[in-house]
């Protein structure tokens, strides 16, 4: 396991404190599908969180700025 991995391994146990599991996304298959939009680009996310509220996505981007995780939003 690299460094990188161990720190996602991190960010999801931390997540799984406020926000449930069902809705932080690590499944290689669905992963691949929210890698697909309308540009012609495709990067593999390492993980996708779906969010109720600001509160949640204030706790994501805390936890990822403490690990240095790099975060890209995706919204309709």
């Amino acid at each position: 396991m690299n460094i990188i991995e161990k720190e996602y391994k991190k960010l999801i146990k931390l997540l799984k404190t406020k926000i449930p599991e069902t809705r932080l996304i690590t499944n290689e298959l669905l992963l691949r599908a929210y890698s697909i939009d309308a540009s012609v680009y495709r990067l593999i996310p390492k993980l996708v969180i779906i969010t109720d509220n600001e509160y949640e996505i204030s706790f994501i981007l805390k936890n990822c700025y403490t690990l240095s995780i790099p975060v890209t939003f995706r919204a309709a």
